[in-house]
């Protein structure tokens, strides 16, 4: 596969121009935009705050250069934890942090080289009625169904097999509120990456990451139909997930873990290695590794 990330990068001083916002702190260069508790595979990461929890884990992490932050949050920091970090001191900061995304996109000065350069094997199979968008790698022997869509900076391996009516790289559904309690849509830039030998049945979707990045998917895991995984989820290998499941966003299941049909897995929820769902469960917490759980909401029933 043929994958080219191009990040352009900005300074702090330009973001602060382009809110006209003031800047504490050094002019530092930054690479990503993302959430506070990421890691950044590209450099340096711009996040934010809206309660001092927050900020101060946002600071363990080495990743996090600048912040957009409440002033009250600002000011009960000491000089220690505010030592390599810049700051950008607003009323509403994660309303600031989409808006200066917003105005990424729009002026193609950090986003747009963001992508996979196309590249489709020979030996893959696609539907007629498939729709396959641009900036798209498919592997070799890989098979999609009648009717599926794969978007833009979609990175699928060898030997998949998607169902028919499937999406892979959807809009993730990400809604904030604005200054006026207004309820609107954050727009996506990331992809989907699908490893070697997956299979994904009819009617699944899987969204594409909300900032640089990808929604991942591991080798050899079989996802069935009726299926939603949601913007940056993490799926590791030999992993099954049922009929009728919900990954809202930003899970991560890990590697040889079992999810039975008609689960709903909450947000930034961890199941890790070896682990079993049961069906219809309701998992709002992490569970452990090598560990059985069940129900409504969902508790531990054994060690595996």
């Amino acid at each position: 596969m043929i994958i080219t990330m191009e990040y352009k990068k900005i300074s702090l001083s330009e973001v602060a121009v382009l809110l006209n916002v003031a800047l504490i702190g050094e002019d530092q260069i930054i690479n990503e935009l993302n959430f506070c508790t990421n890691k950044s595979e590209y450099g340096f990461i711009l996040s934010y705050s809206t309660n001092i929890n927050f900020t101060r884990k946002a600071l363990e992490n080495e990743s996090v250069k600048a912040m957009f932050v409440l002033e009250e949050d600002y000011n009960q920091l000491t000089e220690a934890e505010k030592e390599g970090t810049s700051f950008i001191v607003v009323d509403y900061p994660e309303t600031k942090f989409y808006t200066l995304h917003h105005i990424l996109i729009d002026s193609n000065v950090f986003y747009n080289n963001v992508s996979a350069q196309s590249k489709i094997s020979e030996t893959a199979k696609i539907h007629n009625t498939a729709i396959v968008e641009e900036n798209v790698v498919i592997g070799s022997n890989t098979v999609i169904g009648p009717y599926s869509v794969i978007r833009k900076n979609s990175i699928i391996g060898s030997n998949v097999v998607i169902g028919s009516h499937v999406e892979i790289g959807t809009e993730g559904f990400q809604v904030i509120y604005n200054e006026s309690h207004e309820p609107y849509l954050i727009r996506h830039v990331g992809g989907v990456a699908i490893a070697d030998n997956v299979s994904i049945g009819t009617n699944s979707t899987i969204c594409n990451s909300l900032f640089v990045g990808h929604t991942k998917i591991g080798r050899n895991t079989k996802i069935d139909c009726h299926v939603h995984i949601s913007h940056n989820c993490e799926v590791g290998e030999n992993t099954i997930i049922v009929d009728g499941t919900i990954l809202l966003g930003t899970v991560k299941i890990k590697d040889n873990v079992w999810v039975g049909p008609n689960s709903v897995l909450m947000n930034k929820v961890i199941v890790e290695n070896n682990s079993f769902v049961g069906a219809s469960s309701f998992v709002g917490n992490n569970v452990n590794e090598n560990t059985k759980v069940f129900g409504v909401p969902a508790r531990k029933i054994q060690n595996l």
